[in-house]
């Protein structure tokens, strides 16, 4: 019953996103382009300039975002019931997602050569069947094994976003390409909320294994549907040899070699870096300055929602201004601000307020991911956005890993002051879109 519930569910969805995206004949795309994606369509009254593949392509980025935003979340929503069954320690916690984001950094750099060879459709399979591995896995209860199963699913982790964009990115017109990239991001985030509401009370009502194994499940659905697809979307694929190391190196040569996705990618560390930080450390902020933990995890699921928001607000802002860089430079402005309107709570503070300040925070700190890699298939080589998401992924990864740490070490050397930790984070932001701002094609990219 819970199953043809999602399925109605999964039927109406599609549904209403049809509704929303242009639907026309099957285009050729034999030398439409000299860009890394292909002008499909010249109709400019129509929403989404999409033909059946497209939608098609959208649909299945959609899905296998939001499956991966469940899964990777997972093991971390019933994490207290894990520990009180198998009886270890909560650092475990902290090693499961340490080796969900190195086998994520390793599959980043290597999976665009072998999305260009079989195609991302089929990569997409085979990263959501590491998913569920990985989450089946956890179910003997093993900790060394959970511990283990977290390289398994970064390894799954790594290869779709290149997956997803490659896909998107062969039937997208450019006109709206920051759009439709800003909307499949969307889907993970709900993805991540879902687990939180969900997983949790099937643990405590049933078992945490049986919570894990509906989600595993959910991975093995989205296999499937990528399986279906991939003879529609695995048409771009490109003869190579043998795959060796020195090809498995392309995505990191290619991205530091190819000035312009060198700078988005030391971008991607300083914005997601801190982003990261921020909101890791934004409940014990707020209940540093008095606040109770309800209450501030009311206001970091509230930041959530401005996520969704920013993410649909800053796509069609890049459209309409014909300008992913100068977008992502605002972002960091507006983030920076939020930055320091957080750092201005204390306990004095109008309840209210603080819930307004969280969602202006996630609407930019979190809200610029769809322009970015956008600007990333903009300035990929032709028939290399796969291996440029990649090593452009990679990037914001290590920004991920290791800022938090620092952010944690700073406020431990300022003795527990948030509210300057904060300020630095304001002005290294801002500091940061400046140079965005400044680069060459930020006012206008024709």
């Amino acid at each position: 019953m819970l199953y043809t519930a999602i399925f109605r569910l999964g039927r109406l969805v599609r549904n209403k996103i049809q509704k929303f995206v242009s639907v026309g004949g099957l285009q050729d795309f034999n030398g439409a382009s000299k860009s890394s994606f292909n002008l499909i369509a010249e109709d400019r009254d129509m929403w989404l300039k999409l033909d059946q593949l497209g939608v098609q392509a959208l649909w299945t980025a959609i899905i296998v975002q939001f499956v991966a935003g469940l899964m990777t979340s997972s093991v971390s929503a019933v994490a207290p019931q894990i520990i009180s069954s198998i009886h270890f320690n909560t650092s475990f916690i902290g090693l499961y997602t340490s080796c969900v984001y190195v086998g994520a950094c390793i599959c980043s750099l290597i999976g665009g050569t072998f999305i260009r060879k079989y195609g991302p459709a089929r990569m997409a399979e085979y990263g959501l069947i590491g998913f569920a591995l990985s989450l089946f896995l956890c179910l003997f209860g093993w900790p060394a094994i959970i511990i283990g199963s977290g390289l398994i699913l970064g390894l799954g982790k790594g290869l779709l976003m290149p997956a997803n964009n490659t896909m998107i990115s062969h039937h997208t017109n450019r006109s709206h390409l920051n759009l439709v990239f800003s909307i499949k991001q969307t889907s993970g985030p709900v993805g991540v909320a879902l687990s939180g509401i969900l997983l949790p009370f099937l643990a405590v009502i049933y078992d945490w294994r049986l919570a894990l194994a509906f989600v595993a499940s959910t991975g093995v659905f989205g296999a499937y549907w990528c399986w279906k697809v991939k003879k529609d979307q695995d048409t771009y694929t490109v003869k190579m040899g043998k795959i060796n190391l020195s090809t498995l190196g392309q995505s990191l040569k290619l991205v530091i070699e190819d000035r312009s996705l060198l700078q988005l990618a030391l971008l991607s560390v300083c914005y997601k870096g801190l982003s990261a930080a921020s909101f890791a450390y934004l409940v014990t902020f707020l209940v540093h300055e008095q606040f109770s933990l309800q209450f501030a995890g009311l206001a970091l699921s509230i930041s959530t929602a401005g996520t969704f928001v920013g993410r649909l607000f800053w796509g069609w802002l890049a459209d309409k201004v014909e300008s992913s860089k100068l977008v992502l430079a605002l972002c960091g402005l507006v983030m920076g601000v939020s930055a320091i309107c957080l750092a201005q709570i204390t306990s004095e503070t109008v309840q209210i307020l603080v819930p307004l300040v969280t969602f202006f925070f996630g609407f930019s700190a979190k809200g610029w991911s769809g322009v970015y890699f956008a600007q990333v298939a903009i300035s990929s080589p032709q028939g290399r956005v796969a291996e440029a998401t990649g090593g452009a992924h990679f990037f914001m990864y290590i920004g991920a890993i290791f800022v938090p740490m620092i952010f944690g070490l700073l406020v431990t050397y300022l003795q527990n002051d948030y509210r300057l930790t904060f300020y630095i984070i304001a002005a290294i932001t801002i500091f940061s879109a400046s140079i965005v701002f400044s680069l060459k094609g930020a006012k206008a990219e024709k």
